[in-house]
């Protein structure tokens, strides 16, 4: 098909609240769509308008000439006064686009769609390149609101609003009356005219009804033709002082939590999502790159108690519009907006809610709406430990949570926020206190007495209990009970995983493995599984698998292969957070095992001053004493690692090359059967 190319304004209109009204009255919100059809398409004509074409309730204009199409705005808002029900929002940009066919394509039509869900209800908001069309036109008033940052766009968007003064409404030929003066056979002459208008109204309206049933059905086939897969993408941030993104975070996070509560979708896990934060890919990209149907991104914009929250549901591989909606609420009904959106996704992918899970989704966290900000921004300081690894973020953290439960003392979450915080004190806090496994457990069963159905209080539970308290019964009751009641979550799935990975259980880590990545869209080939391969001893098939296929777990490999160069220049030329201590043994002991003493000697010393900033477990000095030959050295420190109940002696097991030449030493055999480890 032909394509041409032009400099065209691009009119994107909108109806507010359609989709809310389809999930409470379909024959209502039918009906809605068929006036709005019948009430701009003639305007749009009238004003030299391309009509392009539906997309969901938003309908695609072009226009030769920017004066036109602002003119046609003002004119459809105007004529949408006299239907209260019909509330639009419209975005107009001036642009390069592609036309094929009935279609466009461009930047020009992006940035048009993206202005729209910004404009105030019954509003027009315009570009930049439209507003300079606009100067001395006297009868049209224009408003700068600011620079606004769209998404898939590459540079922040100059944004006006436009008033168009003395608007008229358009008169539609079927509201004139027929009127043929001068004529003897008068009555017989407006008979027949009205019987042929009769005729062509009636054609019409067949027309309109039958091509609102065709757009009805296509759409409907399209969403059962949809895997009910989705990403939740991070939500910019559009407060005037870019300081709200703790909210926008907390908005898409929660979001998401209503999603995995729902069996029938599969939703990509908050941690791989995040990695898109601030990405200048577009949706279809990243629906490639994940494997998903869908993704769902929105915007955030916090004003006091003010709340504007913008969501878009959009195809991946079409990039059409599913749904496009704008909240302007206050604080105190953003649970309303996080449900009803949750919900919205979970209709348009035709999943199954059942009546327990819905109660649960529209179930409100907290009355306190303080609370609540302050617990957003507890969880904030856990998203950017993980960038950096400053132990001071998590002590931060923590006085928020304690913050929120002061002023809500029956607020769940936070009390998990706490839980987990405790827990991760004693694996980075220098000041290392065994007491913070005991207020780990203490908050996280808090949590589970104020809200039952908490399935990621039960995640960070089993946690605790398998990692301290060595009870491996109560801890997978604990991870089956956070997959019961969020089943669509990878995360809580890679928890059971790894669980099973601990205790040996290798078919069920493959079981877990198939599940998580189901739910993320993702091929699984267990031959290509390192942890799979590793809990199975299967060094055959390890050293056949190509690391540059296996990301951060590329540097275990490399130990696996004896590739020890590689795995040190990879460990230093990776972008690494100072204060991840995880390679460094790795490290040292692949410069012992390849003959560098004095390099592995150096990598002890480092562990030791790395000590004074975060808890260094005993456990990390093991396999590079090992690795030099020191062997009473390393099982003094297995003993010092025994008695504090590290975690990471599992790791030795597992990941450290060393470890599997003492398997057989009875030493090492009594401290495995002294520990929950479970023995070969």
């Amino acid at each position: 098909m032909s394509q041409t190319r032009q400099l065209a304004a691009i009119m994107f209109t909108d109806i507010v609240g359609y989709t809310s009204l389809m999930g409470q009255n379909e024959q209502k919100a039918f009906e809605l769509l068929k006036k709005n059809r019948q009430l701009q398409r003639p305007i749009i004509e009238h004003f030299n308008g391309r009509w392009l074409k539906e997309i969901g309730d938003g309908v695609l204009a072009s226009f030769n000439s920017v004066i036109d199409a602002v003119h046609c705005a003002a004119t459809i808002q105007k004529n949408c006064e006299e239907h209260p029900e019909l509330k639009l929002r419209i975005g107009i940009h001036l642009g390069e686009v592609v036309f094929e066919g009935n279609d466009v394509f461009g930047d020009g039509v992006n940035i048009a769609s993206r202005l729209e869900p910004l404009a105030p209800i019954g509003g027009i908001l315009v570009s930049e390149s439209v507003q300079n069309n606009l100067l001395n036109k006297s009868n049209v008033e224009i408003a700068y609101l600011g620079e606004e940052e769209l998404k898939n766009v590459s540079k922040p968007v100059k944004v006006y609003q436009v008033k168009v003064e003395d608007t008229r409404p358009f008169k539609f030929d079927a509201e004139l009356s027929v009127n043929i003066p001068g004529s003897t056979n008068r009555s017989n002459q407006q008979r027949i005219i009205w019987g042929a208008v009769t005729v062509v109204i009636a054609l019409l309206l067949s027309y309109l009804l039958y091509s609102a049933f065709e757009d009805r059905k296509q759409t409907e086939t399209v969403s059962q033709n949809l895997d009910k897969s989705i990403v939740v993408l991070p939500f910019a941030d559009m407060s005037v002082n870019q300081d709200q993104e703790y909210f926008s975070d907390g908005m898409m996070e929660e979001i998401l939590n209503h999603l995995v509560k729902i069996e029938d979708i599969k939703v990509v896990s908050r941690t791989t999502a995040m990695k898109y934060k601030g990405t200048d890919k577009t949706t279809k990209e990243i629906a490639a790159e994940l494997g998903v149907a869908t993704v769902l991104e929105g915007s955030v914009r916090k004003d006091g108690d003010q709340v504007r929250i913008t969501v878009q549901l959009i195809e991946g591989s079409t990039n059409m519009h599913l749904f496009s909606e704008s909240y302007d609420r206050q604080l105190t009904s953003i649970f309303g907006v996080q449900s009803e959106v949750a919900e919205l996704v979970a209709k348009v992918l035709q999943a199954q809610i059942s009546p327990e899970v819905r109660l649960r989704i529209e179930g409100i966290p907290t009355h306190n709406t303080m609370a609540y900000e302050l617990y957003l921004r507890g969880r904030r300081q856990y998203r950017l430990f993980w960038q950096n690894f400053d132990i001071n973020l998590i002590n931060i953290g923590i006085d928020y949570y304690n913050q929120a439960i002061a002023l809500d003392p029956e607020f769940s979450s936070a009390y998990v926020g706490l839980g987990q915080a405790y827990w991760m004190l004693t694996h980075f806090s220098p000041d290392y206190d065994p007491n913070q496994w005991e207020l780990s457990k203490a908050n996280l069963y808090k949590a589970i007495e104020l809200d039952p159905n908490n399935g990621w209080a039960y995640a960070e539970l089993g946690v605790v209990q398998h990692n301290w308290d060595w009870d491996q019964q109560a801890a997978l009751e604990s991870f089956q009970k956070a997959v019961a009641l969020s089943p669509a979550d990878p995360e809580v799935h890679n928890h059971l995983r790894i669980f099973y990975a601990k205790i040996g259980e290798c078919d069920k880590v493959e079981s877990e493995t198939r599940i998580r990545n189901v739910l993320q869209n993702q091929d699984y080939d267990p031959q290509q599984d390192l942890d799979l391969l590793v809990c199975r001893r299967d060094l055959e098939q390890i050293a056949e698998l190509d690391a540059d296929n296996f990301g951060f777990n590329k540097f275990d490999l490399l130990m696996f292969q004896g590739r020890y160069q590689e795995l040190i220049k990879s460990v230093s030329d990776s972008n690494l957070a100072a204060g991840n201590i995880f390679p460094i043994p790795m490290v040292g002991e692949a410069y012992a095992l390849s003959g560098d003493t004095l390099s592995a000697y150096k990598v002890l010393d480092s562990l030791k001053q790395l000590s004074m900033v975060r808890h260094v477990q005993i456990s990390y000095f093991v396999p590079v004493h090992l690795a030099l030959g020191n062997h009473e050295t390393a099982f003094q420190l297995l003993e010092q690692a025994l008695e504090q109940r590290e975690l990471q002696l599992h790791i030795l097991t597992r990941y450290f090359v060393s470890v599997f030449n003492i398997q057989d030493d009875p030493r090492f055999i009594d401290i495995i059967e002294r520990s929950w480890i479970p023995q070969e």
